[in-house]
């Protein structure tokens, strides 16, 4: 089954076609098992993101570190990473693709494998029982879908770029702290179906009240994807 994470015997990506993807020279190199910003959790086959600590004032982390990826990039080879996305000088030991910003070219990595998947893409959020509703979903349909709750700035995106592009349908989940998350989360997933589970007092402290809470989960709903290609606002 395709749910949880793919077979990572199974070719994802070719290194031409990340090349495109992130707007580089489309040279030969090695194939690409999976996608993979945390260098220890590295496995032979991988593509390593290196991603600062830090995403700068896109993006509302819980925490901000002065820890960067790049400082790991010959970890990541080490255990395996057959190459690399960078935005920074490394000691390269693997081919690497070099990005104006890593957390830009992770996003447009993830456009481009949502773009590039032709099956049905479903997109959920809520207060709570996002990842158990996921996990239902992706069982029933035989869906692809990333193993734990990937459902922020970083999981969105590493989870569609980890999506095989032959899946019949695909389930992710949206969440939010801060207004304005679920937008452009959604936009990047355009989903052809869109759940609000519930809306309860989950994070609420970055919002005015709950009528705020409530339009911010709701925005999921204007990013829905149709079969000509033109989002629906509702």
């Amino acid at each position: 089954m395709l749910h949880e994470q793919h077979n990572m015997a199974t070719l994802l990506w070719t290194w031409p076609e990340l090349a495109l993807a992130l707007d580089n020279p489309p040279k030969p190199g090695p194939h690409v098992l999976r996608i993979q910003t945390d260098s220890r959790s590295v496995r032979p086959g991988d593509f390593f993101i290196a991603l600062p600590g830090d995403p700068g004032p896109r993006f509302n982390p819980g925490y901000r570190s002065t820890i960067d990826g790049h400082d790991f990039v010959e970890d990541a080879a080490n255990k395996g990473a057959v190459g690399a996305m960078v935005h920074a000088d490394t000691h390269d030991t693997i081919p690497t693709l070099r990005v104006e910003n890593t957390y830009g070219g992770l996003w447009t990595l993830g456009r481009a494998a949502s773009e590039r998947m032709g099956g049905t893409r479903i997109a959920i959020t809520g207060s709570n029982g996002k990842t158990t509703a996921k996990s239902f979903l992706a069982s029933a349909l035989n869906a692809y879908s990333a193993p734990g709750s990937f459902n922020n700035h970083i999981g969105v995106p590493v989870s569609l770029a980890n999506m095989p592009k032959e899946s019949a349908f695909g389930v992710f989940e949206v969440g939010t702290n801060h207004e304005g998350e679920i937008a452009p989360l959604a936009e990047l997933i355009q989903p052809h179906v869109a759940i609000v589970l519930n809306v309860g007092n989950a994070h609420i402290e970055n919002f005015p009240n709950s009528e705020a809470l409530f339009k911010e989960k709701i925005t999921i709903f204007n990013h829905l994807y149709n079969k000509s290609n033109e989002n629906l606002t509702v």
